[in-house]
């Protein structure tokens, strides 16, 4: 028993727990991980959640499907098969990881439900195809 003992400040019972991060009993499932931005630029957080939802639906989002980003500045897809019309440009613009990417190409896709979408660029190289909300407001 600690009946005996006497304590200076307060008795432990009553101290505030810490709820510092850094001490944690147990270990972070993110701890000695890279961030996404210290390593080649991949958001791999993002890229392994879309691989769980193409895996559960049975799609693959890279052909068939567009993710709606509030950040985006213009519409892009990474598929040529898209496109109902498509000009060859060749310029490099800066994507969300801060990596510049080549443009190949611009022109229109169809999405049903939204019809026709002009401008979208043509980049290969990203993962996924993007609809830009700032681009869509500027439709209505």
């Amino acid at each position: 028993s600690n009946s005996g003992q006497r304590y200076k400040g307060r008795h432990p019972s009553s101290q505030r727990h810490d709820v510092n991060p850094r001490r944690r009993k147990s270990p972070s499932p993110r701890r000695g991980r890279k961030s996404s931005r210290e390593d080649n630029g991949t958001d791999y957080d993002s890229v392994n959640g879309i691989r769980d939802i193409e895996l559960n639906l049975g799609v693959n989002i890279r052909e068939q499907c567009w993710l709606i980003d509030s950040g985006a500045t213009t519409h892009t897809s990474c598929n040529r098969e898209l496109f109902t019309s498509l000009d060859e440009v060749s310029f490099k613009i800066k994507v969300a990881n801060q990596k510049f990417v080549q443009v190949v190409g611009k022109g229109d896709v169809h999405i049903p439900g939204l019809g026709r979408i002009k401008e979208v660029l043509f980049i290969p190289e990203i993962p996924y195809n993007i609809l830009s909300i700032i681009k869509l407001k500027q439709r209505c």
